[in-house]
This record gives structure tokens, sequence and C-alpha cells, in this order.
């Protein structure tokens, strides 16, 4: 498990939030991991502000403070990462049936315009 400066074990989504965000070959990419790193550098705590800033959890940043334990937000987390999963999933199938259609429309036009002529 991957320790702090501190010596202290680090939860697994911090761990990877700081591998990501020190790491070029880290999951996040581009504009995404540089903002990673910024906000690391800057000791943005990812592992509080994630859920707060997250439209899908009700609970602003006092009630997560006051009334949330570790366990719940690590939960939160995992949640978290499965939705946007499952949100990309989403996107990704929408991209490709617009595209399905998108050709099937230039095939029809296609089609409609070469028996006109004759």
């Amino acid at each position: 498990m991957r320790r702090s400066a501190q010596g202290q074990q680090l939860p697994p989504f911090l761990a990877y939030v700081l591998a990501a965000a020190q790491s070029d070959e880290g999951k996040l990419e581009g504009r995404a991991a540089q903002a990673a790193r910024r906000a690391a550098r800057r000791g943005v705590n990812w592992l509080l502000w994630r859920p707060v800033l997250s439209t899908r959890i009700p609970d602003g940043l006092d009630t997560v403070r006051r009334r949330w334990t570790m366990p719940d937000l690590l939960d939160a987390h995992l949640a978290l990462d499965t939705l946007d999963e499952i949100d990309a999933i989403e996107r990704e199938r929408a991209e490709r049936q617009r595209e399905i259609e998108r050709l099937r429309n230039q095939a029809n036009r296609g089609r409609g315009g070469r028996g006109r002529g004759r």
C-alpha cells in the first residue's frame, strides 16, 4: 500500500489520485491530469471534495465532514467511479448510434439521388 510523506498508509482511492496526479502515465490524461496535478500541489483533499462536488450526492461539505465515516467516503468514491464508467459506456453507445444513423442517412441520400436521373 502506498504511504504518505509522513509514513501513514493511504486509502486506495487517495493513493490512486496521488499516483495519477504525480505521473504522466497515470489513468488521467491531458487536461484532467494537469488539473489533478495542480490540485494535488495545492493540497486539495479529493477524498473529501469529490463526493461534495458531485451532483449525485446531496450532502454538502459540512454534512460530509461531520457525519460521514472513512468507509462512507471510500464507498462514495467506488459508487461514483462505477457511475462514471456507466456514463462513459452510455456516451460511447450514443455516439456509435449517431454515427450509424449518419451513415444510414448518407447511404439513403446516395440511393435516392441515383434513381432520379434515370
